[in-house]
């Protein structure tokens, strides 16, 4: 929305990660006392008494947290982001698709506790068939978007580069498919295995949003992208919005 009146990308970013902050500041106190209320709490169950007892201070924690982060990179992007952006509209699907398998995930843990549902929540082959489908979608559309992307005969959206190696690796639509599906569904299981400890999956999401914030603004400009030696990628300066959002 701001995009249409005013397009400087370090102001948007800034704007998308404190508004971000914000959102989940002024809403995160409201919605805990909600979700306590409601009683949606998580109860730790491992198979081993030990681990139990380590984590009987924990039960009844609300659970579903991850709602309020989805809000608040979704408005902090639809505020600061060019909507109109092939890589925005894509991660935004993303975002959702995503964030609903770990919705519903935690709304069949949540019934078990009531007495109906499973704990262990979605199967795992179920969680895995959603991520891998919603992945090859994420790079199917990515690479038919990704041909407007051409800069001197080669196509940076569809070639994969090594470091301190020259020359791109142009890659078919299923070699793309394979290491979407790879990075996609890798990325997202490795961050549901921190999530268990305090403040790890949110300290190592910091630092990789981060970086990929650097890569997208210098992969995203030309005067930076020469400079750096990396390919330019027409579109990818817009992905350092969400990444701001993120971030906050």
């Amino acid at each position: 929305m701001v995009y249409y009146f005013y397009n400087g990308l370090i102001l948007r970013m800034a704007g998308a990660a404190v508004l971000s902050f914000l959102l989940v500041i002024i809403l995160g106190p409201k919605m805990i006392r909600f979700l306590i209320r409601e009683k949606i709490g998580d109860r730790p169950e491992f198979d081993h008494a030990d681990l139990n007892e380590l984590a009987r201070h924990k039960s009844n924690t609300p659970t579903m947290g991850g709602i309020l982060i989805v809000i608040a990179i979704l408005i902090s992007v639809l505020t600061f982001a060019n909507i109109g952006n092939m890589y925005i509209r894509i991660a935004l699907v993303m975002l959702l698709l995503f964030g609903g398998i770990g919705g519903a995930d935690d709304w069949i843990k949540l019934r078990h506790s009531a007495g109906k549902g499973t704990r262990d929540g979605l199967r795992m082959w179920e969680k895995i068939l959603f991520q891998i489908g919603f992945a090859v979608l994420a790079a199917i559309f990515t690479y038919s978007h990704g041909r407007e992307s051409y800069v001197g005969g080669q196509n940076p959206a569809h070639s994969l580069y090594f470091p301190f190696l020259f020359g791109p690796l142009e890659l078919s639509l299923w070699a793309y498919v394979l290491i979407t599906v790879i990075t996609l569904v890798g990325s997202c299981n490795a961050l549901n295995l921190t999530d268990g400890m305090d403040g790890l999956a949110a300290g190592c999401t910091v630092i990789v949003t981060g970086v990929f914030l650097l890569i997208a603004w210098i992969a995203g400009v030309a005067t930076w992208a020469t400079a750096f030696n990396m390919p330019l990628v027409y579109g990818s300066e817009e992905m350092t919005v969400l990444c701001a959002a993120m971030l906050g």
